[in-house]
């Protein structure tokens, strides 16, 4: 219809006069409408394409980043999967190790006895510890026939340790 009057969208609206300016004013809030001023005011609707779309846009986004999210969980929980499943129920022993030139010790030592594989999940600063403590007893487990995996996250901090640690694969 064009820019038009409050008395104008009341009428073709069929809403009372007195909430037509309630609702003039929740439109022009969501940048709907432009009120262009003077006696009377004139209210013009503003493009669907020029206010919906960069709300499309973000929600398309937004949509894309959850669906990456989700790919990512489903990555881990189906490595947790794979990394549960080939480990006993049960525990034999229990250790109570305290500090961590202690922990890396005795994981040095788990893994210099280690007869089939291998299996450690670490976090990305982890893998820079995992590499300066173990590398060489997990050279060793290679070579014995041990299949090494590690389970960790990528950043650029890391990357160059993760080539270092991939050529340990059998």
């Amino acid at each position: 219809m064009g820019p038009i009057k409050a008395s104008e969208a009341s009428f073709f609206g069929n809403v009372p006069r007195t909430k037509t300016y309630g609702a003039i004013r929740e439109l022009e809030k969501k940048s709907l409408l432009s009120i262009i001023p003077g006696k009377p005011e004139i209210y013009a609707v503003r493009s669907p394409n020029e206010v919906l779309m960069p709300l499309v846009t973000k929600l398309e986004s937004d949509v894309k980043e959850s669906a990456n999210t989700v790919h990512r969980l489903t990555v881990t929980y189906e490595s947790n999967a794979i990394v549960r499943s080939q480990h006993p129920k049960e525990a034999k022993e229990m250790w109570i190790i305290e500090g961590r030139a202690n922990v890396l010790a005795k994981m040095n030592e788990l893994f210099g006895e280690a007869s089939k594989s291998i299996n450690y999940c670490t976090s990305a600063n982890g893998l820079l510890r995992a590499y300066k403590a173990n590398s060489t007893t997990f050279e060793k487990a290679r070579v014995r026939g041990v299949s090494v995996r590690m389970l960790t996250p990528i950043s650029t901090d890391n990357s160059a340790i993760l080539r270092e640690m991939e050529a340990i694969r059998p």
